[in-house]
């Protein structure tokens, strides 16, 4: 089989900072392992967005953070993980993944958000929830997907 190398610019995080590329052009940011789309004119481009995913075994694993995307939940007892305020997620919703054999996982909020109008939900073992953040103007928080 003939093979065809294909070779894109590369960098590191400092030098992608201070470089525009032309208008489509992807390049590599060989410090964060991601790469790079550029639009002509914005100085640094467009990172690819990566999934943050991390296994949750006890309440040392917790509090979800702002780069979480999946938890993988497999905790020897009852956790009650707080989703963050939903306006500091800007659209970007958290999975909780239950695996089977785990104990119930009961999400809460935090200040004045709800889930689905409530104040917290429990996900089960085996369950698998998506929360995502909302702000229609009048009401704030996460609804389940």
């Amino acid at each position: 089989m003939t093979a065809t190398q294909i070779q894109f610019r590369r960098g590191s995080a400092a030098q992608m900072a201070t470089f525009t590329g032309a208008q489509g052009e992807v390049v590599v940011d060989t410090t964060n392992k991601r790469v790079v789309v550029h639009d002509g004119a914005t100085a640094g481009g467009f990172p690819a967005r990566t999934v943050v995913q991390r296994s949750v075994t006890d309440s040392g694993n917790l509090p979800i953070q702002a780069a979480d995307d999946i938890l993988n939940f497999n905790a020897a007892s009852d956790l009650t993980p707080a989703l963050p305020l939903s306006t500091t997620r800007y659209g970007k919703p958290v999975t909780i993944n239950n695996k089977p054999g785990s104990h119930t996982q009961t999400v809460g909020v935090t200040g004045t958000d709800t889930i689905d109008g409530e104040t917290s939900v429990a996900v089960v073992a085996g369950q698998r929830l998506t929360f995502w953040p909302y702000n229609d103007g009048v009401n704030v928080g996460y609804f389940i997907n």
